[in-house]
């Protein structure tokens, strides 16, 4: 068994008091210190290079994986997407309109806050995917965090590794 190998960064905006300090292995996990909370996942190897992997992660995908189970179901958001996607699925012809009616019903008789009543509603529902129209609330420090100092490393691990890619490769390019 191979030990991973850990990178230490240390991330600073050039403006503000936002700082992070980060590890990750090359086995995939990941470990944030910041002024903005502390957060960690361990991603698994992830087949190929992990910083590479790093810079490809949507905001969204990585909230999932950092707030672990630090979220909130947000009834009005999910209730104005399961609307819209039947509505959608009206005008596309992939519900009848007797089909659109019930699942109108079903929203309307479902309590979105309790998780018994949203499991009642994906056995009946005919929404494809129906998880996917959950929403959440992510804490507001994972957020900031996310939005000011997130792209500041992603930053720094794609300079690096165009780096080691140059190095690899001296003339290329010259």
């Amino acid at each position: 068994m191979r030990v991973p190998t850990t990178s230490f960064y240390q991330v600073r905006p050039n403006s503000g008091w936002e700082w992070a300090r980060i590890w990750i292995t090359s086995d995939g996990c990941i470990s944030i210190m910041s002024d903005y909370g502390n957060y960690g996942y361990w991603f698994g190897d992830p087949g190929g290079e992990f910083r590479r992997f790093l810079t490809k992660c949507d905001d969204d995908y990585l909230l999932r994986k950092f707030s672990g189970s630090e979220r909130d179901f947000a009834e009005k958001e999910t209730v104005r997407a399961v609307r819209d996607e039947v509505l959608r699925m009206r005008r596309t012809e992939q519900l009848t309109m007797s089909e659109a009616k019930h699942e109108w019903q079903l929203i309307l008789d479902t309590d979105w806050l309790s998780e018994w009543s949203r499991q009642e509603w994906f056995e009946q529902t005919k929404i494809g995917d129906a998880a996917e129209l959950m929403r959440r609330r992510y804490p507001n420090d994972l957020w900031h965090f996310m939005k000011k100092l997130w792209p500041v490393f992603v930053e720094k691990l794609k300079t690096e590794l165009a780096a080691e890619a140059a190095d690899a490769h001296p003339g290329f390019g010259d």
